[in-house]
């Protein structure tokens, strides 16, 4: 596979995880919007990896996940345990 390649598939499966969180967010459905998150996370990490460059459009995307998870920019931790997912399970 090229490179060329890898970056369309990398930002396919990014986009298809975006939507698959917005679709959570819209359920309110808690513990998948965290599952995504992570998914995003993971995925924007191995395109940063691999000098695949994101649209401007997708890392506003994150940013604004990141504020509703609690995380500023600059911080890569996740989001607070007893934050909005906790008992989401109960």
């Amino acid at each position: 596979m090229d490179a060329s390649q890898f970056a369309a598939d990398l930002r396919g499966r990014i986009k298809a995880a975006r939507e698959a969180y917005d679709e959570a967010e819209r359920e309110e459905d808690f513990y998948a919007m965290d599952v995504r998150s992570g998914e995003l996370k993971s995925l924007r990490r191995l395109a940063s990896e691999n000098g695949v460059d994101l649209s401007d459009n997708d890392q506003d995307h994150a940013q604004s996940v990141n504020r509703e998870n609690g995380v500023s920019a600059a911080d890569s931790a996740p989001a607070d345990p007893d934050g909005p997912t906790a008992g989401a399970a109960e």
